[in-house]
């Protein structure tokens, strides 16, 4: 039998005196300290994130990313949950895989930056920062253009003088054919 209340554990609360026990804070919320009188004191997780579920949560850190998200731990309960980019894929965590092979991504602060893109591809779009770091991925050069640095691409530029590409694509510009011009 009961001979002394204790306050509610982390993750819980109780919102009236009485001989019930205290109750699981609800999905999508976590509390991380004990003692908690009221619903209202159960902290929601943030935007893009969620506790998967699970109920009587006692930390931020049960407030996983969604799927196409990610979050770079700071170890703030203010970390947001960022959209990934379509340039990589994410799975809810601060491991995130690139879609194209051989791209190089860097941790910018809060968000990933795309640094080059493998021959063939350039960077879209070309100047980033958080507004638009979701838009990132490494795009085919286009018509009339080639970028074929062995290891790092940005741009692309245009095909060389007897050269050309009509379609886009990943390969080099070609030797135009015998007795043709460019017009």
């Amino acid at each position: 039998s009961c001979r002394t209340c204790t306050p509610c554990a982390p993750g819980h609360f109780k919102s009236a005196v009485s001989t019930e026990s205290c109750v699981a804070c609800p999905v999508n919320t976590y509390r991380e300290s004990p003692g908690a009188t009221d619903l209202g004191d159960c902290v929601g997780c943030l935007a893009k994130s969620s506790t998967k579920g699970a109920v009587g949560q006692s930390s931020w850190r049960s407030c996983l990313c969604d799927r196409n998200c990610y979050r770079i731990v700071t170890n703030d309960a203010n970390d947001t949950c960022m959209d990934c980019p379509p340039g990589l894929e994410c799975s809810g965590t601060s491991t995130v895989q690139p879609v194209v092979p051989s791209s190089s991504w860097e941790q910018d602060g809060a968000i990933y930056r795309l640094q080059s893109c493998p021959s063939g591809y350039y960077v879209f779009p070309d100047s980033v920062d958080a507004s638009n770091a979701a838009l990132q991925k490494c795009e085919p050069c286009g018509k009339g253009e080639e970028c074929t640095h062995n290891s790092s691409c940005v741009t692309c530029s245009a095909c060389q003088p007897g050269f050309y590409k009509g379609a886009v694509g990943t390969e080099a510009c070609a030797a135009c054919p015998a007795n043709t011009c460019l017009l």
